[in-house]
């Protein structure tokens, strides 16, 4: 099987990566058996993780 990616020249398919990346991430959390504070918590370190890079 082969996949052929048509990419633009320009890196604005890479936002849009982050924005499917940072929904699956909120939508992992929101499943989780926890509290809504401990879910907040947990997307504040997340956020921290990712600003470091």
């Amino acid at each position: 099987m082969e996949f052929y990616y048509n990419i633009p020249k320009d890196n604005s398919h890479i936002s849009n990566l982050a924005f499917i990346r940072a929904l699956f991430i909120r939508d992992t959390i929101e499943k989780f058996n926890i509290s809504f504070e401990e879910k907040n918590e947990l997307k504040e370190q997340i956020l921290e993780y990712l600003k470091k890079g």
